[in-house]
């Protein structure tokens, strides 16, 4: 009796312990990783769409040359020494195609070139202690001229001017209280006899 008894205790804690494992699987829990979390900030930028570069065509005409004279044509360029500026002003030279005076007198031809040269502080210089409301060539003089030297001619010119403003670069030899010409003159150089194609003019010194 007290065999079978203990037999059956056995029995019951051998199902207990069973029952016990059976609640153990069941109550594990298998825990599946979540996935990173991603931190980058969406970019909002507009996508620019590819654009093909243009292909020039083959005729396209050349830019624009830096020679101071626009001219379709022109001669071969001015000599290095024609390049500089003269004394006096903004330095502007007055010039001109030989082709275009070769016929006219030494007189003639310093009368082209100091008119272009007094017109320009007229029409086109910004510098205010040179520019002109108005001016006129009152006398030349040649002083020599040669065709095989430079300059070939030497002139003094004298002329008046109407300056914008005062003081200003003009030197007047005398001026009347009662118009507004300041008398003046200066000694002219005409360059560009041997070595062409152009003749300019320089300032050499007061006439």
């Amino acid at each position: 009796m007290n065999r079978t008894k203990r037999l059956l205790q056995i029995a019951i804690a051998i199902s207990v312990i069973a029952l016990a494992g059976c609640k153990a699987e069941k109550d594990v829990v298998t825990l599946t990783p979540e996935p990173p979390i991603d931190t980058r900030v969406p970019s909002t930028a507009t996508p620019i769409p590819p654009t093909d570069t243009p292909v020039l065509p083959t005729d396209t005409p050349p830019p624009p040359s830096d020679t101071p004279f626009p001219v379709t044509d022109a001669p071969a360029l001015p000599t290095e020494e024609f390049t500089r500026t003269t004394t006096g002003g903004d330095g502007y030279v007055a010039h001109v195609p030989i082709s275009e005076v070769e016929q006219k007198s030494h007189e003639e031809i310093v009368t082209i070139l100091v008119t272009q040269w007094l017109e320009h502080y007229k029409t086109e210089s910004s510098q205010l202690d040179a520019k002109l409301k108005d001016y006129k060539i009152d006398e030349i003089s040649i002083i020599s001229d040669a065709e095989d030297i430079s300059p070939f001619i030497i002139a003094s010119v004298s002329f008046s001017v109407i300056p914008v403003q005062i003081p200003n670069m003009w030197r007047c030899r005398e001026m009347d209280i009662n118009e507004p010409w300041c008398h003046s003159g200066l000694r002219f150089g005409v360059y560009g006899k041997v070595t062409g194609p152009y003749y300019w003019l320089r300032i050499m010194v007061v006439g």
